[in-house]
């Protein structure tokens, strides 16, 4: 039991840290399309700011989504009641 326990800790961690490395790449996305809404024409500035606020909302969940996945393999592992609820 105590091996199955220690397997899903490490499992859940490691999708947290896949989901923090998607939340940081898609802001990075988002301010690059942030950068392009200084552009001149309209349609251009329109669109941009429209994919920077979309990558911006899924970049912030996947983050959020990511830390509580970390922190509730860390809480699986020191065997903590919460930490079950979590995964």
């Amino acid at each position: 039991m105590e091996r199955h326990v220690r397997v899903l800790a490490i499992l859940s961690r490691l999708w947290g840290a896949l989901a923090l490395v998607l939340g940081a790449s898609l802001l990075l996305l988002a301010a690059g399309a942030a950068a392009l809404r200084g552009q001149p024409s309209g349609a251009v500035g329109f669109a941009a700011g429209l994919t920077a606020a979309v990558f911006g909302v899924a970049g912030l969940s996947a983050l959020l989504w990511g830390g509580a996945s970390v922190w509730s393999g860390w809480l699986l592992r020191a065997r903590a009641p919460l930490g079950r609820v979590l995964v």
